[in-house]
């Protein structure tokens, strides 16, 4: 699990996400403290160390009364001291025999959904007024497989550029605040900047009391309630919490925790209330991330004469070399194209070493660049946009 306060309080201190690294465990007894040490980023990067298999536990016995755990924290907003806070959090649980130990369970198996996450914080900070809200939102699909997760801010935080990461059809998109969005090939790590699941920012819950089968939106769920003794915050605020897990697949549909707490949890100088809001719709429906207009083009899928030699593809151009003359080139292009649906706009030239053609279908374009040279003819397709 995400350690709540970690995150929080780093985002209260320094105005910015937290990225922090832990392993979802249910904590028994027995098991010694664990340390979470989080470190301040743009966005939070996905749990480190390994998972166990999602699963939902609902316990049969009375939940772990004597561990705790042990987080490492940031600086105090009021002193921005170098020297990290310990912070004890014990995990005494609550009254109930529903225990969660993944907090993103289950979603591997559905073949799409939408996950939205809204923590808002209202309150003081050194006695002035302060409040903010952090959106994390994600759509996910499997057929075609596509990811995309936006993050936006509002409120009393230095940085309010809104983020975006995507990946859809072999490109990974990014896109922070004003700058251009960026697209290149998708490869291992390229979007593990915002975490692939909002659920993973969700607190554990230990002894949560169940309050009976309630379906959200259609969806069969149990209903759970809980307080700060299922999150590991007695002593050190006021909590109370729901959960809706659904009835099949064990997967969180709605979850919503509110905190009211003042130093000793938020540290020196703060208090206030957290809200954490969080839903799973469109599940199972045909999800579609879209990709905003303003990011290049993904990689192409543009027919390619049988010799093509030299192949390099990128988002949005994709070039090789034929042997195929500058003319039969073009008329190739001028045959196929069509075939999808593009419109030729344009008459080319073909009594020089050089040419292009240009396409147009709706708002998309796509130029063939053609040229030759020492018996060797090179293609540059590239995609863009019409400005009409």
């Amino acid at each position: 699990m995400r350690s709540l306060r970690s995150l929080v309080v780093a985002s209260i201190a320094s105005l910015a996400i937290v990225s922090c690294s832990s392993t979802k465990t249910a904590a028994p007894a027995t098991t010694a403290p664990s340390s979470i040490t989080p470190v301040v980023s743009a966005v939070p990067s996905p749990p480190g160390g390994t998972s166990p298999t999602p699963s939902t536990v609902a316990s049969t016995t009375n939940p772990p009364t004597t561990a705790a755990s042990t987080t490492t924290l940031p600086p105090t907003p009021t002193t921005f001291s170098t020297v990290p806070v310990t912070f004890v959090a014990p995990l005494a649980g609550g009254t109930g025999a529903f225990t969660l130990t993944d907090t993103a369970a289950g979603l591997a198996s559905l073949t799409s959904y939408h996950a939205t996450l809204a923590l808002s914080f209202s309150g003081t900070i050194a006695g002035q007024q302060s409040a903010w809200t952090k959106t994390y939102v994600k759509l996910a699909a499997k057929s075609p497989a596509a990811d995309q997760v936006t993050l936006d801010k509002t409120g009393n935080l230095v940085d309010l550029d809104a983020v975006l990461i995507a990946d859809s059809a072999g490109v990974s998109y990014e896109r922070r605040g004003k700058k251009a969005c960026t697209a290149a090939p998708t490869s291992p790590g390229t979007i593990a900047q915002l975490p692939l699941e909002p659920a993973d920012l969700l607190s554990d819950l230990h002894g949560a009391v169940a309050a009976g089968a309630e379906p959200v939106d259609g969806t069969p769920t149990d209903h759970y309630t809980f307080d700060e003794h299922a999150v590991g915050l007695a002593g050190q605020a006021k909590s109370t919490g729901e959960a809706w897990i659904a009835t099949t697949g064990g997967y969180v549909v709605k979850y919503a925790l509110t905190t009211i707490a003042k130093a000793d949890y938020f540290g020196d100088g703060i208090e206030g209330t957290l809200t954490w809001n969080y839903s799973l719709t469109e599940i199972n429906t045909a999800v579609v991330p879209p990709i905003p207009p303003d990011c290049p083009a993904g990689l192409l899928s543009v027919p390619q004469l049988p010799d093509a030699a030299d192949l390099d593809s990128e988002p949005g151009v994709l070039s090789y070399t034929t042997a195929a003359s500058l003319a039969d080139t073009a008329a190739f292009y001028s045959r196929e194209l069509p075939k999808s649906g593009w419109k030729q706009t344009n008459e080319p030239t073909l009594d020089t070493p050089a040419t292009a053609l240009d396409f147009a279908e709706g708002s998309a374009s796509l130029t063939v660049s053609i040229s030759t040279d020492a018996g060797v003819t090179t293609v540059t397709i590239v995609a863009g946009r019409n400005d009409q």
